[in-house]
């Protein structure tokens, strides 16, 4: 089933929300997000589009909270594994 996805977060003194549906989430025994994964239809989609796909994915894990993410390609059946973005932080 989908599952809905948002956050709100400040960003140079604004708040900005975010907003998704992520086509399927897993979660781990103690009901925890574990693996984010979105579907896609493309029959060939190009660097740019699967770029643009990696950062809408790794959003979702961000949202979530999830340990990593999949991409599948439904007409080439290729699964691509999408990691958490790397965490801000903070100088000394």
């Amino acid at each position: 089933a989908e599952f809905p996805v948002f956050t709100i977060r400040t960003e140079k003194d604004e708040e900005v929300a975010t907003s998704g549906i992520a086509d399927a989430l897993t979660l781990t025994a103690d009901s925890r997000p574990a693996v984010v994964v979105d579907w896609k239809s493309d029959v060939a989609p190009d660097p740019q589009t699967l770029d643009h796909y990696r950062a809408q994915v790794r959003a979702y894990i961000d949202m979530t909270g999830a340990e990593r993410g999949l991409i599948v390609l439904m007409t080439s059946g290729a699964v691509i594994p999408v990691q958490p973005a790397d965490p801000i932080i903070p100088p000394f």
